[in-house]
């Protein structure tokens, strides 16, 4: 079955790539490595009181910016690439899958995202092109992202995991069109970082991006094991009944299968996403 025709902005819609979709938040102790030294103590693992700035509020000091796909920018602008023609990956790309490839790589818990050509971390997906990314970063280095697109992208995480009919059957429980719904993928947050409520942030500007472009609907996989999918249900989230989880090799982990009603947003969300719309009105790149 062919991917369902969605709204633009949307782009090519055919068959889905071979990839997954995953999401991870990973919270730790010390902020050191992006806000400065802090004393020995916090690598032993004990409290460290942090300066007045990081009281009021650290995450002011976080630059945001939404990133459109080298396709999703040449659809939106009306132009059309011969089949023969490479897409440049921009810099900021290749620093989001950078970010993405060390908090997946986890340490060497998946060792596939570790690139032993380069030598370094690394995370490709061809749906980055076509997709959105929101991305906070803090003293020019990314520290946090999540990706979305309208659903039904020729190279579709979800279509690949669940396939076309089912995504279909999955639109119609929730009422909806193809049209009205989009998916959302990678919720990375850098583990340095996860202490200050950047997890929250992502959401929320998500959330607040997908319903101001008209979506009613965000569809997403979540891992299991370190509780991510909790952590997106407590944001507003609902579990997608009558799709079973899948295990998933790649990630080491169960992937949960859930959605946002853009339009009901839970009262914990509604002070973050009024934050984020104003700091998203100017973050487009």
């Amino acid at each position: 079955m062919t991917a369902p025709a969605v709204h633009n902005p949307g782009g090519d819609r055919s068959a889905p790539a071979e990839a997954l979709v995953y999401t991870t938040l990973v919270p730790v102790i010390s902020l050191g490595g992006h806000f400065g030294k802090l004393p020995s103590t916090a690598a032993a693992g004990r409290f460290v009181p942090l300066p007045p700035i990081f009281l009021n509020d650290p995450r002011n000091m976080l630059d945001w910016t939404v990133h459109a796909g080298p396709m999703r920018r040449r659809q939106a602008e009306g132009a059309e690439r011969a089949p023969a023609e490479p897409i440049e990956v921009p810099r900021w790309l290749d620093e989001v899958r950078a970010m993405r490839g060390r908090v997946l790589h986890a340490g060497g818990r998946r060792p596939q995202f570790f690139d032993a050509a380069t030598q370094r971390c690394y995370d490709t997906q061809p749906h980055d092109l076509q997709a959105w990314h929101i991305v906070a970063r803090l003293n020019g280095q990314i520290v946090g992202c999540v990706r979305c697109a309208p659903l039904g992208t020729s190279d579709s995480p979800l279509a690949a995991i669940l396939g076309h009919e089912q995504l279909n059957q999955i639109v119609a429980s929730l009422g909806a069109t193809p049209e009205q719904c989009s998916e959302v993928s990678r919720w990375t947050v850098d583990p340095e970082c996860g202490m200050i409520g950047l997890g929250y942030d992502l959401i929320a500007a998500v959330w607040a991006f997908l319903a101001d472009s008209g979506f009613r609907f965000g569809l997403a996989a979540a891992g299991t094991a370190g509780k991510q999918d909790r952590i997106l249900h407590q944001l507003g989230l609902r579990y997608l009944e009558g799709v079973e989880d899948r295990w998933s090799a790649t990630f080491d982990d169960t992937l949960r299968f859930m959605y946002a009603p853009f339009e009901q947003p839970v009262e914990k969300l509604e002070p973050g996403l009024a934050d984020m719309r104003q700091r998203l009105r100017q973050a487009s790149d």
